[in-house]
């Protein structure tokens, strides 16, 4: 929790302040729980995120006990496609948690404008959540909220990488004894049927609530709609109809995972590792963050046209000198080339099985991986 002193005034600061450390810049949503801002430490330009919980439930002092209890245990979860949980503040009347900043919106506003996706997109998408949801349940906080509002698209890279986000917050508010978090501490298109059984919180829950996005992402619905009331009654009691267009192996693994039966559910890792297994899961690598090396660029251009795989309408092509863009016309310059600033590189390239493609097209996602 923030406790810091005061390091003084910042010129910069224009906006309303959070404690001695933090600056609040923009509002960038609001929900059942708290309004969300985006904003930074005071003398540094690093964006972060900043729930401010609503006035009713910073009141509650169990809440905010329990925030203070659970801390150390949320800031112990750690993983590239985990939402980090960086700070607590608590000033007044105000309890505000300070997590990373994630910029490209989330996915359900993704799935507004892109889905249904293909099967092997679907499968990407969920082996991120369910890589961070394993290592959510490997800190032993359980999320109790999945939902697509809650997986964050991290715009840093592309495409876009799905984080998980607002982990353990449903579970604290509803340990501490509030009516104030989300209804049956949960979202009912999304929650798993022993919830509304009144049975305690365990990670099975979160598989259940995954299954249901996955579901969503390949059809364009959820398995169950209507109001709350009915929804919850079709988890508890009805079993979805397989979509159309679903792979044998990633409906069997929706079929698991969407189990009345708990205990059947496999864990977040069994599902990661079930997606990986059937040929389902991408493995995503920036290469901003990990250059690609002189073979593997080779490789690439062996079935790739060097003019395809030069990004020219980029800024940094833009910002070379005339001489280093006449030079990138021989292959071995390119290389070099793009070692050493891979911003150049026209993003993203897909690798399956030793087939190359560059750029977006559906036709090409079609021919390697397939309906």
């Amino acid at each position: 929790m923030s406790e810091s002193p005061d390091p003084g005034p910042d010129p910069q600061d224009a906006g309303r302040h959070l404690g001695s450390l933090y600056v609040l810049e923009e509002r960038i949503g609001a929900g059942a729980q708290g309004e969300v801002w985006k904003g930074r430490a005071r003398g540094s330009s690093e964006p972060l995120a900043f729930k401010i919980l609503s006035y009713d439930l910073s009141l509650e002092h169990t809440v905010v006990e329990a925030f203070l209890r659970e801390r150390k245990v949320l800031q112990k979860v750690s993983s590239p496609l985990v939402v980090r949980f960086r700070d607590l503040v608590v000033e007044g009347a105000r309890l505000a948690l300070v997590m990373d900043y994630v910029g490209g919106g989330d996915l359900r506003g993704l799935m507004g404008t892109q889905g249904p996706f293909e099967p092997a997109m679907a499968a990407w998408i969920g082996t991120c959540v369910a890589t961070g949801l394993a290592a959510i349940h490997q800190a032993g906080v359980i999320h109790r909220d999945i939902k697509p509002a809650n997986i964050l698209i991290d715009a840093s890279t592309t495409p876009g990488t799905p984080r998980v986000a607002d982990f353990g917050v449903a579970r604290i508010c509803d340990d501490a004894g509030t009516t104030h978090s989300t209804t049956g501490v949960g979202t009912p298109l999304y929650m798993a049927p022993e919830v509304a059984e009144g049975m305690s919180a365990a990670p099975a829950m979160d598989i259940y609530s995954l299954g249901v996005v996955l579901y969503e992402l390949a059809c364009g619905v959820p398995p169950f709609v209507g109001n709350p009331i009915a929804v919850i009654k079709s988890h508890s009691t009805l079993v979805p109809g397989r979509p159309e267009g679903i792979p044998d192996p990633l409906w069997q693994l929706l079929d698991s995972m969407l189990s009345k039966d708990p205990a059947r559910r496999p864990d977040a890792e069994q599902a990661r590792a079930w997606l990986a297994a059937n040929g389902l899961a991408y493995e995503f690598v920036d290469f901003k963050k990990q250059p690609p090396s002189v073979g593997l660029i080779e490789s690439w251009l062996t079935q790739i046209p060097l003019d395809a795989l030069l990004n020219k309408r980029g800024t940094t092509w833009r910002k070379l000198t005339p001489q280093q863009q006449a030079e990138a016309a021989d292959p071995q310059e390119a290389v070099k080339l793009m070692t050493e600033q891979p911003s150049i590189i026209k993003r993203p390239v897909l690798d399956k099985d030793g087939g190359f493609h560059v750029g977006f097209s559906e036709e090409s996602y079609q021919t390697l991986f397939g309906r």
